[in-house]
């Protein structure tokens, strides 16, 4: 079963009912019926303003996996897409099909995980972080990590030096394979949140714990030894972005450089 994590109600006509299920999470006193909601059962739905999809992903762990099935989530308004179907996206204007379950199972074995196509920056991921969030919080991260799995570090610190990277949250695998993730990861983040002292509400900073596990569901995958398929992300709500947004990041670095250089 696929999870297609939403915060609200939404036109769910294009999601196929055979293999997706739709989960609600957060403040669920919007939610359709039909809708599973992650206040149910096991779950820390009340961390959702700063946990994003991951009140999510923990319910599935808690309440809704097994080991033998192929799983994962995607979000109410990202799906992914085969490569056509992205080129017709990209190039005409043609809004692509949420790639379908049976697909899904063909690229999936126990050592194999499908990641949106990665997101390449001038910056490194380190810099990146800094220019869009509190690189402090990126910094405690890294400080819990050496604590309570050390032998993650040195991917980690790699990974921060490169010039790409995975987004989203999203990912596909097995069942057995996310129950492996999910128990790593919320220790983790559990005890980072003792060092951030973020409020519950809507500020954007306020997804904190969205942002680092982005950080760390590569480092997880990379450090394990799995074997990446990238698959393109479609957004139903815009069209690709430009070449023009795609490079601010990199035209941001360039300027911040160029300021630098200009002060010595």
């Amino acid at each position: 079963m696929i999870y297609v994590i939403t915060h609200k109600k939404f036109d769910d006509s294009i999601v196929d009912s055979n293999g997706y299920q739709i989960l609600h999470v957060g403040k669920n006193d919007n939610c359709k019926e039909n809708y599973l909601r992650d206040d149910t059962g096991d779950n820390i739905s009340e961390k959702n303003s700063c946990f994003c999809e991951l009140t999510g992903l923990y319910w599935i762990w808690k309440n809704s996996l097994q080991d033998d099935e192929i799983t994962g989530l995607v979000h109410y308004r990202r799906y992914f897409t085969d490569n056509q179907q992205y080129h017709n996206y990209a190039k005409k204007g043609i809004m692509p099909s949420p790639l379908d379950y049976s697909s899904i199972c063909e690229l999936i074995d126990e050592k194999t995980v499908v990641l949106p196509c990665a997101y390449k920056t001038l910056s490194t991921l380190r810099n990146s972080y800094r220019r869009c969030h509190d690189i402090q919080d990126l910094e405690v991260l890294e400080n819990v990590l050496n604590e309570l799995q050390s032998e993650y570090i040195k991917t980690f610190r790699n990974i921060l030096k490169k010039h790409k990277g995975y987004y989203f949250n999203m990912v596909l695998c097995n069942g057995k394979t996310l129950k492996e993730y999910c128990s790593w990861l919320f220790p983790i983040l559990y005890k980072v949140e003792e060092s951030l002292k973020y409020e519950k509400g809507s500020n954007y900073q306020n997804r904190v714990y969205g942002f680092l596990s982005e950080r760390l569901l590569q480092v997880w995958i990379i450090h394990n030894g799995y074997k990446i398929v990238e698959m393109p992300v479609f957004n139903v709500e815009q069209r690709p972005i430009t070449l023009r947004k795609r490079n601010s990041d990199r035209i941001g670095y360039l300027v911040d450089k160029y300021i630098k250089h200009k002060r010595k």
